[in-house]
Formats: structure tokens, C-alpha cells, sequence
């Protein structure tokens, strides 16, 4: 039981907390929208990640198992190999995925030692074309390690192999290569909010409480042909505000499809306007009128809330509290 213990005090499980940032990162609506229109892209990244967790789960079971039978025993190092390989494919899929092909092309190379070991172990009956062949050495099984051997054209005598050695290995590389697509995800955020950040959002709705009021002063009933004309004006001042936020937004990646609610809003407010300009232009007003001029009042604050919110974002680099 004390080499367990000792075993599971020293494994760190490394790999969990950088895919759950890389989650995060990749589920913020701007990135994961533009993701998402590649499907097989988006679907292969989702995969990757769950991969990555799945075989994290099957290495720490092995570190941590003491079996004695040699079935077992079998079992786990035939597992744990196989678990090594779909990680590397995994970390490297995430890669690919993310438009880092380089980083996905130095995780296959460093850890192509490890694939190798793997390829002895799960296809020791044909390796090289039939040049080779290997076996483990029963006798030399534990729990943490075994030997192999290999005949044919290229002969090797027993071959010690730590399972401790080979998951230490891996990880050392795929936490660099996870740190990397953190750093490069986050500068690639950090450039695009500053790109952005010198237009204050919320600088184009300066006056808009002004505006809607007087386009609720020109609804009332009791308003006179000055108050509807000047009403008008409003509206198309309000509908200019409006259409150039709603660039920005998209100037931003913040489409429709990533935002989908101050869109709608806007649309709301931009529906309100029509219906207003309408009525004021007919002279019939009343009780519908005063109330698309309240809703029309009420949507333009929440929009300029909105705008407030995307600036209050845009002044911080990715990463920063």
C-alpha cells in the first residue's frame, strides 16, 4: 500500500487543467463560431479534447494499479501503451485543428520513441514488414514495468521498459506543446481587442436618451405637428446609430450567429422604429404609438448597457483579470 500512495502523491494530473483553459478559450462565442463553420474542424477539436481527458484517466489508472495476475498485467500495459498513443494523436489532432500544424507536427516527432514502443508491443507479430518480431518476457512483468525481446533480421536482446519513464516523457512534451496553443490562442484574443479597443462602443450612443425622448415626446397624442417632425428626425438619427453598431459588431466577429441576443435587440429596436416612422408620418397616434416609443426607449438603453459590456471586455487583454 506505501508504493501506491507513494505512486499517486507524485502524479500530477498535468495535461486536465491546460485542456480545460483551452476549453474556455475556444467556447468564448467570437472563436467558437468561427470554428464552428468548418464542422469536421470544430467536430475533430471536440473530439481531440475528450480524448485527451479520456486517456489522462486510463494513464493515472495504470500508475496507481497493483495487479498481480499475469492476465491483468497483460492487460494494463497493453492499455496503457494504446492509452500513450491516443493521446499523442489527440494532442495532435487539437493542433491541427487549430491551425497549429507545426505544433502538431513537433509532438509527433519528440514522442515518436514512445509510438515506437507502442508499435513493438501491439504489433510484435509483424514489425518492418516482417523483418521483426517481439514479445514480452512474462517473468519481467510488474506492475510499473517489463522486457521485450525482438528476433529476425534485426536482433535485440531484452529491452527494459518503464512505464513511469515513458508517461513522464509524454507529458513533459505534450504540457509544452499545451502551453504553446495556450499562448498562441491567447496573443491571437490579446492582438484582436486591441485592434478594436480605441472605438468606444458606447460612445455611439452619446445623445441617444436625448433622441428617444423626443421620439416618446412626438408619439403622445397630445404632441404637436413640430414634436412629430422633429420625432422623425430622431428616428433616423437613432436608425444610424443602430446600422454602424451593428458593423462594429461585426467588425469585431460578433455577427448575428455569435451574438445572437443584442441582435436581436437591435432588430427589436429597428422593427419599433419602422412602425414609429409610420404612425408619425399618418398622424395616427395613440396608445400603440406611446407604447413603440416606450419599447423603442427601453431597448436603446439595454443596447447601450451592451456596448458598455463590449468595451468594458475590449479594455482588457486576454488573460488579465
Amino acid at each position: 500500500m506505501r508504493k501506491k500512495a507513494a505512486r499517486e502523491s507524485h502524479f500530477v494530473a498535468q495535461l486536465d487543467p491546460r485542456i480545460s483553459r483551452i476549453r474556455d478559450l475556444v467556447n468564448k462565442s467570437r472563436r467558437r463560431t468561427l470554428l464552428a463553420s468548418e464542422p469536421k474542424r470544430w467536430h475533430r477539436l471536440c473530439s481531440a479534447m475528450d480524448a485527451i481527458g479520456d486517456a489522462e484517466w486510463a494513464v493515472h489508472a495504470h500508475l496507481v494499479s497493483e495487479p498481480e495476475d499475469a492476465g491483468l498485467l497483460y492487460l494494463m500495459h497493453f492499455g496503457f501503451l494504446q492509452a500513450l498513443n491516443l493521446e499523442q494523436d489527440a494532442v495532435a489532432s487539437l493542433c491541427k485543428s487549430l491551425g497549429y500544424q507545426n505544433l502538431a507536427d513537433q509532438a509527433r516527432e519528440q514522442l515518436d520513441p514512445i509510438r515506437q514502443v507502442r508499435n513493438d508491443v501491439t504489433h510484435m507479430t509483424d514489425r518492418e514488414n516482417g523483418r521483426r518480431f517481439v514479445g514480452i518476457v512474462r517473468m519481467t512483468m510488474t506492475p510499473q514495468s517489463f522486457e521485450t525481446y525482438s528476433f529476425g533480421d534485426d536482433y535485440r536482446g531484452p529491452t527494459p521498459v518503464k512505464c513511469s519513464e515513458l508517461s513522464a516523457l509524454q507529458h513533459g512534451v505534450l504540457v509544452r506543446i499545451l502551453d504553446e496553443v495556450i499562448k498562441l490562442i491567447s496573443e491571437d484574443e490579446t492582438t484582436h481587442r486591441r485592434d478594436h479597443r480605441a472605438v468606444k462602443l458606447v460612445a455611439l450612443f452619446t445623445g441617444v436618451t436625448y433622441l428617444a425622448g423626443k421620439v416618446a415626446a412626438g408619439a403622445t397624442r397630445d404632441s404637436s405637428g413640430i414634436d412629430e417632425q422633429f420625432a422623425l428626425t430622431c428616428l433616423d438619427s437613432l436608425e444610424a446609430v443602430l446600422a454602424e453598431f451593428e458593423r462594429q459588431l461585426e467588425a469585431r466577429g460578433h455577427g448575428p450567429c455569435v451574438d445572437e441576443f443584442t441582435h436581436l435587440q437591435t432588430s427589436q429596436a429597428r422593427d419599433a422604429i419602422r412602425e414609429l416612422r409610420t404612425t408619425l408620418a399618418s398622424g395616427t397616434k395613440g396608445i400603440i404609438s406611446e407604447a413603440l416609443a416606450a419599447l423603442l426607449c427601453d431597448t436603446v438603453r439595454k443596447l447601450e448597457d451592451a456596448a458598455a459590456s463590449y468595451d468594458k471586455t475590449y479594455e482588457r487583454d486576454e488573460g488579465t483579470s
